[in-house]
Formats: structure tokens, sequence, C-alpha cells
């Protein structure tokens, strides 16, 4: 990696270590994880991605692993603990927009729903039916825009936007 990065500070590219949980991946599955991972290559182009669907498998505390990633978060996804849009399942997104304001994240924030049975990703973390009722582009569509609405007001409340 440490060869590899001098190729993405050349390029002016950030490279990003993604915490994912132990059933999809076996190298870095907490946020100390990567951050212990991203400290080892030095580098300022490498940085850590946190996603709460995984999060909320792995970490005792989403809002601490926020806080210990700090200033090395730079790509942040959102999901619920049930791979839906957020705000569609248990996950407390308060807290962890609270901590994102706290560490003054200005990074990009996705959010990857809509995971469909027989579909790449689908395929690739062994999904055996659709993750929504409806699939039609309509509902997709009506959902995808709950979404926006939901985190544009979530930055809002805690002073990000």
């Amino acid at each position: 990696m440490r060869e590899i990065i001098r190729v993405a500070e050349d390029c002016g590219v950030t490279y990003c270590v993604e915490a994912v949980n132990r059933f999809e991946g076996c190298l870095i599955n907490t946020a100390k994880e990567a951050l212990a991972y991203v400290e080892a290559v030095d580098s300022l182009n490498i940085g850590i991605l946190l996603d709460t669907y995984h999060m909320n498998i792995e970490e005792d505390s989403i809002p601490a692993a926020i806080h210990l990633a700090g200033d090395r978060l730079v790509n942040f996804h959102t999901g619920d603990n049930n791979r839906r849009c957020p705000g569609r399942g248990h996950i407390n997104f308060d807290e962890i927009f609270q901590a994102l304001a706290d560490i003054h994240y200005t990074g990009r924030i996705v959010s990857e729903p809509f995971v469909a049975k027989g579909g790449e990703v689908g395929k690739d973390i062994f999904v055996w039916r659709d993750l929504e009722e409806d699939m039609s582009p309509e509902y997709r569509d009506k959902e995808a825009a709950y979404l926006l609405k939901y985190e544009q007001d979530m930055l809002k409340k805690y002073g990000m936007a």
C-alpha cells in the first residue's frame, strides 16, 4: 500500500479504506482497525470510509467510532440496519449526525439502498430476496426523494448544511 499510495499522492487522489463487517470482509472490520491501517501507511492521501450498516454490526458505539476516525474520515455511507434508507430501521441517526458534526465532517455522504436479489451487489453479498417490498422505479424514486430530504434535514438539524 505504501507503494500504491505514492501514485495516489502524485495524482492528487485520496484512497479510502472501508471497514466492512466480518461477514463480508476479514481484513478491516472496525474504525479502530481502519485507523491503525491508515496510520501505518502514513500518508495524507489515505483516509477512512465508514458505513453505518457495517458499523451497526461491528462497533460497540457508532458515535465513538466516528469520533475515533476524526479527521481521517473522508467518506461516509449511510444505510440502516436492514440495508434500507436511513430512518427505515432501528439505527439512531440523530447520534450519528451529531458525531459527524462534532468532528466537523465535510466529506461525502453516500447511501446504497435498493439492493436487489440477483444483481451484481446482491450476488456478492448473498441477498436472496429484494430488500424492499416494491422495487418498481416509481417506488425507488419515492424512497430516493425521502432519503435526500431525511439527510438534508439531519444536516440542517446539526448545523452541517
